[in-house]
């Protein structure tokens, strides 16, 4: 049954939830935040054909677990793919006030990430590529601004040019992914499927939390 609710900006004033055994167990708060959602119930915001419907369809889903805002995280593509869904991310925000709120931005999980096997992940190893302050110029251009985190791997960090400091410098949050000692504001701490959690993983997180 829909409950209906009555309140201002201090607190709840009325509720249609009757007092029962179920009642006890019902929460009102906030909403949660993501700052990463590559994707949820078969939808992926890397895929080909991401278009509104879709998304609205992901964000529903999400806001039936209570998460209310998130980032929309794009992974290693081709240049024109992330290009093209960044549009896609861009058109269905402003066509749905709904889909503005929810996306709050955008987290580019790569295409500057490690090479390596195990930090690399899932991301495909032909179109991961060099730090390229123009690329994500273009990115960002393509996203009008909602590129809000991006993920970069420490190694790419040993450019001629600083990608972090130029990153930095454009209002965008830095990721690190297993990256000891990496310039970042977030870290995004990966286990390798099947990779238990051991004493060495342990002191490596704080390590990236130091």
């Amino acid at each position: 049954m829909p409950l209906k609710y009555r309140w201002n900006t201090a607190s709840l004033l009325q509720s249609s939830l009757r007092r029962s055994r179920a009642a006890a167990f019902l929460v009102i708060a906030r909403g949660f935040i993501d700052i990463q959602v590559n994707g949820y119930k078969g939808i992926d915001y890397s895929d080909d054909g991401l278009d509104a419907a879709k998304m609205l369809q992901l964000v529903r889903h999400l806001a039936a677990g209570g998460t209310t805002q998130h980032l929309a995280t794009i992974v290693t593509r081709p240049h024109e793919h992330m290009v093209r869904n960044l549009m896609a991310i861009v058109r269905a925000r402003q066509e749905s006030a709904f889909l503005r709120f929810a996306i709050s931005g955008v987290h580019l999980e790569g295409p500057w990430i490690s090479l390596e096997d195990g930090p690399r992940g899932a991301h495909d190893p032909r179109y991961i590529r060099t730090p390229d302050f123009e690329e994500f110029q273009k990115l960002q251009d393509a996203a009008q601004g909602l590129i809000k985190i991006v993920t970069l791997a420490q190694a790419l960090k040993l450019c001629t040019v600083n990608p972090a400091r130029l990153l930095a410098k454009a209002g965008v949050k830095l990721a690190g992914k297993l990256a000891v000692g990496a310039p970042a504001d977030i870290v995004l701490f990966y286990f390798d499927g099947g990779q238990r959690l051991s004493v060495r993983s342990t002191l490596l997180y704080g390590e990236l939390m130091a």
